[in-house]
């Protein structure tokens, strides 16, 4: 098999939704089976859960578990690289419906050792040999995995699970890995009752019945931990009542000495717990109400009477696994799978004919399997993004919309929503038209009420103005004004001609059509970036405010994201996060400096350092890692500072716009350049 086919394989093969349909595909003598999601959001697990529990004790995964769930820099350690990645996924899995949203590097080379001294939380994997050297930076947790140890910072102050969770989850795992049936196993001295596919399907179902156990223990742990979140949300007013909700978790007695240790470790974990990203990402979908499996879950154990862990006796996990009711109804039994596999002999470069093929096949299985709602639903659904896919977006969308009649969970609202967009507004509204249903309604309802509401004035120009031959200064100040950059100053058009022509006679320069267009998409790419900004959610602007420039992903001592800046404020915008992490107006600005810091595990580090008149989430200055930009960042940072000062001491607003002209010029012409 040539890399080609093989790439065309796992790029092109349709993936199941949950339900009862499995798809499989063939690589030479390999057969590749793709299983749909236990539950609808839930993330397909094909590896062992269980992995972790191998290498550590249970107070040791529930130790890991809280570090990570509390959002704090951990660093995994082996010398098997293939071992950390299974172990990290592993503690993702284990903390859904929790979502990381910070930095996630599963392997750090070896000249990449200094980013574990970078601020703000991080989940980073290293090599067993590098684990003394990364020990000495300040404020890691480091797991070793092949030693089956765990090294928190003695400066960290890091709270426990609240220890009557963390018994009965202990209670749970024990009593079910005691049950669970004994994997066959295959002797070379003995005969086999079993032939070699079959044990393979043995074991697999051994390792899914696990896996799907493992995942509902860790649901459950979640559960008691948050059932009391929806109590307190106040989805109408977008509002939750945090103190209210800390104070519910530490409501017990405190008399007894046992009792007020036990009161003071849940309230800090849940304390810790309700700053983090990661909390605040599933309160968000608690308050728009969502349905999901957590929820299911939430009201599964409801009905078994476990309503509000803090006051009862005994938690969720003790209820469940006390009762006579299946323990884990929702996911106890592994559903009969259907499969369909892909044709084998197809060619690569055809993929119309080849989704057309595939899409004609389901539909065919689809006709006869009307009674099987879970399975017609992934039909449904399978056919309907084909269809999309070689052209028939209309009918596409129709037979995703029949998802309603026949599974609702699996409705796939963002990825409509995405084919929606992408419609120009005549097929839009042919679209409307055609079909009358609530959902499709709803959606285009909500797509043509943003666009609606879009930055009108920040519309970026398409551009087929470029010259294709070498322009003098006539005619490039007719271009840049046919390209509306904004510059209408005689002088500033006739500065940017000069430095694009430096080194030419003046008398005869001409700018190269290639320098212009360099210089062009410097201009538009910086622009576009801006641009998207703004559609970060909680990003918030006055209406006249422009967004005059944006960094790529860096390190500060906020911790990862992007730094910007308009005509009026600096600001900074954390990865994983919505809103401004930091904002400083230019008049609050004290002072700008480019600096150098020396660090042990690398090279030094040039940063730009920006001094505040006052503190910023506890913080009187923001430091900015830019390596090779600095020097351009504080350039440009420094003249639009320095153009708000002189249009404050002239009382001349119009200074300010220069400055922010003369920033975009700088950035562009610099960029070229580089």
């Amino acid at each position: 098999m040539t890399l080609q086919t093989y790439a065309f394989r796992l790029a092109t093969t349709p993936v199941p939704p949950s339900g009862t349909l499995a798809v499989a595909f063939h690589l030479d003598d390999i057969t590749v089976t793709l299983s749909p999601a236990l539950t609808p959001g839930r993330p397909v697990v094909d590896f062992p859960l269980s992995l972790p529990f191998n290498f550590f004790s249970i107070d040791k995964i529930l130790e890991i578990f809280t570090c990570v769930i509390t959002q704090q820099r951990v660093v995994f350690a082996s010398c098997n690289y293939a071992l950390i990645t299974l172990v990290m996924e592993s503690f993702l899995y284990y903390m859904l419906p929790f979502k990381w949203y910070g930095t996630y590097v599963p392997i750090l080379t070896t000249n990449m050792l200094d980013f574990v001294g970078a601020p703000g939380y991080f989940l980073m994997g290293v090599n067993g040999r590098h684990k003394e050297t990364i020990s000495e930076t300040e404020g890691l947790v480091v797991v070793d995995i092949d030693e089956g140890t765990v090294e928190i910072c003695q400066s960290l102050d890091l709270p426990s699970l609240p220890d009557e969770v963390a018994q009965d989850f202990k209670t749970t795992y024990t009593n079910i890995i005691k049950n669970q049936n004994q994997q066959p196993v295959i002797s070379p001295d003995k005969p086999s009752p079993l032939s070699y596919e079959d044990f393979k399907k043995t074991i697999a179902k051994n390792e899914n019945e696990v896996n799907q156990k493992i995942q509902n223990i860790f649901l459950d742990l979640m559960v008691d931990l948050f059932r009391d979140v929806s109590q307190f949300c106040h989805p109408n007013e977008n509002l939750f009542k945090k103190s209210k909700f800390l104070e519910c978790k530490g409501e017990k007695p405190t008399r007894d000495a046992s009792q007020a240790s036990q009161f003071s470790q849940a309230s800090g974990f849940f304390t810790t717990v309700c700053e983090t990203d990661l909390f605040k990402k599933f309160l968000n979908d608690r308050l728009k109400e969502k349905k999901d499996y957590w929820t299911e879950r939430h009201q599964l154990t409801d009905v078994h009477g476990v309503r509000n862990p803090s006051k009862n006796k005994s938690s969720s996990l003790q209820k469940l696994s006390s009762s006579n009711a299946p323990l884990y109804p929702l996911l106890s039994r592994s559903p009969c799978l259907e499969e369909y596999t892909l044709p084998s002999q197809f060619d690569h470069k055809d993929l119309t004919s080849f989704y057309q093929f595939i899409k004609e096949e389901l539909e065919g299985r689809l006709a006869v399997c009307a009674n099987r709602t879970s399975l017609s639903a992934s039909y449904y659904y399978l056919i309907g993004l084909l269809r999309v896919a070689i052209g028939l977006t209309h009918e596409g969308l129709a037979t995703l919309n029949q998802l309603t009649a026949h599974d609702n969970r699996i409705y796939p609202k963002e990825i409509i929503e995405k084919i929606i967009r992408l419609l120009n507004k005549d097929e839009r509204n042919k679209l409307k038209n055609k079909y009358q249903s609530k959902q499709l309604q709803a959606i285009i309802a909500n797509i043509e009420k943003t666009s609606d509401s879009g930055h009108h004035h920040h519309v970026i120009m398409e551009f087929d103005e470029i010259p294709q031959n070498d322009v003098d200064i006539i005619h490039f100040q007719q271009c840049i004004r046919r390209l509306q950059l904004g510059l209408i100053d005689i002088d500033t058009i006739e500065s940017l001609f000069a430095s694009l022509t430096i080194g030419q006679n003046h008398l005869h320069a001409k700018v190269q059509s290639q320098t212009f267009s360099d210089f062009y998409d410097c201009w538009k790419d910086n622009e576009i970036k801006c641009e998207e900004i703004r559609e970060i959610p909680g990003i918030e602007l006055d209406p006249n405010e422009d967004i005059l420039k944006v960094s790529s992903s860096i390190t500060t001592n906020f911790g990862v994201g992007q730094l910007g800046f308009t005509q009026r404020s600096v600001f900074f915008i954390k990865q994983g996060c919505s809103g401004f992490e930091y904002k400083v107006k230019f008049t609050e600005i004290e002072d700008i400096q480019k600096m150098s810091y020396f660090s042990v595990l690398s090279r030094n580090s040039d940063t730009l350092n920006i001094t505040n008149k006052g503190e910023i989430n506890g913080k009187k200055i923001f430091i900015a890692y830019l390596s090779t930009d600095r020097n351009l960042w504080y350039m440009l940072i420094d003249e639009m500072w320095k153009g708000k000062q002189w249009a404050d001491k002239t009382r001349e607003p119009g200074v300010v716009q220069q400055a922010a002209q003369n920033v975009l010029l700088l950035d562009a012409v610099v960029r070229r350049c580089m």
